[in-house]
């Protein structure tokens, strides 16, 4: 089985010491319940370990602006296996809380970043970090891009505002490439980066007409992707990255479904979008498909919300097969969920170019549509792990997924960087599934 945890990669921007061999892992799966075989933590560790060039005055008025958890940083929206013990995390915008039209951004300063670490004992270990770059070199930052995007601000108390950032990023997914360089998706404007090994942006590829509106970013933006992924809602652009080993394919898909959650005809929907793309020339991408994916009904999940549905992590398995997370968070009674499904588009009907697909009226999302009617199928989901078989695990704002064996995955936490204080460490679960992946 093809997969991104049997890559061997040549970093030049990454050397980590030897790390505890984690070569014995099950290929197969237990033939019962999942089970979760080992936990890691992230200890204590300064924001600066992620950040290097932060001073303790941007903490200090961090913590003043309302941030809680400064030795609390998160590593875990991604989650690439290197083997032998040896992972690659990544950060997504930075420390941020909600604000009524927006969201504060207490550490203005932060820099989105990769994550390298290793296995040591219990804990995560921490290695250098990759900060994500402009083309100059200086560090890019996770402020809000356009007006549509949430409006920043400074401090919990959601009243001094900060400025707009053409060329921030919110990363969510991460993939390695060929030769050393990365793939990331974000959710600003539902973008896919290519990186250089030592996190420079090379290329953004941006729906169709977003490009001329990020034009004071200091990297090179482009016009790409259909141009109904601008339309996304709000915080929920991409979160899903799948690459095949040799970087030719990949698959990128939405967190969540477009349209308003405000409007009856998009609420309840549960049919989200993916893009294929050809990396083969990653500086000069195309996109080679665009195709639906159901999430589960809300009675599946403990909150009984349909919005509370996201995808957020992607692993690639085989020819148009991924793995693909699927979750819920905690509901006020502090229940949620996290379900991994093997995704097979083989079958899916391709949308690009029907005259619907574009439709500003969002007929796929709409409720009241009957895809079968209009000829189109979703692709097919199996369901291979729910954390409710494993409540050893205790955060379901899981979004870092690898697989390690056929019948092994590691799962890592977003802990938000304990924005409120209460969220807890990063940590990463390796856990053997019912049966192993085919």
């Amino acid at each position: 089985m093809k997969r991104h945890a049997l890559i061997s990669l040549s970093l030049a921007a990454l050397t980590v010491p030897t790390a505890q061999a984690q070569t014995a892992w099950p290929t197969s799966g237990t033939g019962a319940a999942p089970r979760v075989l080992a936990t890691y933590t992230l200890p204590d560790t300064s924001i600066r370990a992620l950040n290097p060039f932060l001073t303790e005055a941007d903490l200090a008025q961090a913590l003043a602006n309302g941030w809680k958890g400064a030795n609390l940083p998160a590593l875990g929206s991604a989650l690439v296996s290197l083997g032998d013990g040896r992972f690659v995390g990544l950060t997504d915008r930075g420390p941020n809380g909600d604000c009524k039209d927006g969201k504060s951004f207490p550490l203005a300063r932060f820099a989105p970043t990769l994550v390298p670490f290793h296995l040591e004992g219990e804990r995560i270990v921490l290695d250098a970090p990759i900060l994500i770059r402009n083309a100059d070199g200086t560090p890019v930052s996770g402020l809000s891009n356009l007006p549509s995007d949430d409006v920043p601000y400074t401090g919990s108390d959601c009243s001094a505002t900060l400025p707009l950032d053409p060329g921030g990023l919110d990363p969510e997914d991460l993939q390695p490439l060929p030769g050393g360089r990365w793939a990331i998706v974000e959710e600003y404007s539902s973008s896919l980066l290519i990186l250089e090994a030592d996190g420079r942006i090379v290329v953004r590829y941006v729906p169709q007409g977003t490009a001329a509106k990020l034009a004071g970013a200091r990297y090179p933006v482009k016009d790409l992707l259909p141009p109904i992924f601008a339309q996304r809602r709000n915080n929920r652009g991409f979160e899903n990255l799948a690459v095949s080993p040799d970087g030719k394919q990949a698959f990128a898909i939405l967190q969540s479904p477009i349209g308003s959650t405000k409007d009856d005809r998009y609420k309840e929907s549960r049919i989200v979008r993916a893009v294929r793309l050809d990396l083969s020339d990653p500086l000069n991408a195309r996109v080679t498909g665009e195709f639906l994916v159901e999430q589960s009904p809300a009675k599946d999940y403990p909150s009984g919300k349909q919005s509370d549905m996201k995808f957020s992590a992607a692993v690639w398995l085989g020819e148009d097969r991924v793995l693909l997370l699927e979750r819920t968070e905690g509901d006020a009674s502090g229940k949620g969920n996290v379900k991994l499904y093997v995704t097979d588009f083989s079958a899916a009907t391709d949308v690009s170019g029907r005259p619907e697909a574009s439709s500003s009226d969002f007929v796929y999302e709409n409720v009241a549509t009957n895809l079968s009617s209009l000829g189109v199928t979703p692709a097919r989901r199996t369901e291979v792990f729910s954390q409710l078989d494993t409540p050893e695990i205790q955060s379901f704002k899981v979004e870092g997924l690898a697989v390690l064996t056929p019948g092994t995955v590691a799962l890592t936490n977003d802990n938000d960087f304990a924005i409120n204080g209460t969220e807890g460490p990063s940590k990463l679960w390796v856990v053997q599934l019912g049966q192993a992946l085919q």
